[in-house]
């Protein structure tokens, strides 16, 4: 946890800018390229909802639930791994981490991020303290069911920098665990160029099965439309005309 609740707590309203999730990567990429440049750009970020939309919501929601599940996998590479500590590494006093450290240390990381946050929520709402002493694991869970309980607040009404770091730091912890424990699921492949018919977003995406395999459908992750193959062929014939019209007169 980056942020305390005395450095952010603060009562004033806030107006809801661009959700400062991965949705808005390009938009960002073409701001810092807009800076350098000077030359302007056309596109719309996707606004925070006040401070996630309502997709990274949604994703912080899922991968925070996930937590427990996640620290039991790791739990199971740290007892399935080697104790091969490895050479020393070049330039370097410290050997490298062995297969059994990086899980070890990455549970210790969830547990202490999830109860600081736990921590702050209960302070910041004065609720009584978090019940100490407990083991690891168990404390871990009761994290995660107490932040579960209460992340509608932590959305929508704490403080947006607290908000911000909460989710990025969710984000992020999920993201690793599901590396080490191979449970990241596959990425869509973005339709770069072009945009959706229905909102105009590029945000149209190849949507895939559990596997990784595509379905042979297109999906847009802003507003859901579904496209088939044939009828995205026709849009993109037509998105590519120069001077379009999106609705028949």
């Amino acid at each position: 946890m980056q942020v305390t609740s005395d450095t952010y707590r603060t009562t004033e309203t806030t107006t809801a800018g661009p959700c400062c999730g991965s949705c808005n990567s390009r938009w960002r990429r073409a701001e810092e390229q807009s800076a350098k440049t000077g030359e302007p750009h056309d596109l719309i970020p996707r606004a925070g909802d006040p401070v996630w939309c309502e997709p990274c919501t949604t994703r912080i929601r899922s991968s925070l639930r996930d937590m427990p599940e996640l620290a039991a996998r790791l739990q199971l590479e740290v007892e399935n791994g080697t104790d091969n500590p490895g050479e020393h590494v070049s330039g370097s006093r410290e050997r490298p981490l062995h297969q059994r450290q990086v899980p070890a240390r990455l549970i210790e990381e969830i547990g202490n991020t999830l109860t600081s946050w736990e921590d702050d929520v209960r302070d910041a709402r004065s609720f009584s303290g978090r019940r100490v002493g407990r083991p690891p694991g168990i404390a871990l869970t009761r994290a995660t069911r107490f932040l579960v309980n209460h992340l509608d607040w932590l959305m929508a009404q704490h403080d947006p920098a607290a908000t911000e770091a909460f989710g990025a730091e969710i984000l992020d912890l999920h993201r690793r665990a599901s590396r080490i424990t191979k449970t990241d699921e596959p990425r869509p492949v973005v339709c770069n160029g072009v945009p959706c018919p229905k909102c105009d977003m590029m945000a149209l995406e190849r949507e895939l099965h559990t596997d990784g395999s595509e379905t042979g459908y297109i999906c847009c992750r802003y507003c859901a439309v579904l496209l088939n193959h044939d009828e995205y062929e026709r849009w993109t014939k037509l998105a590519a005309e120069p001077h379009r019209k999106r609705v028949p007169a």
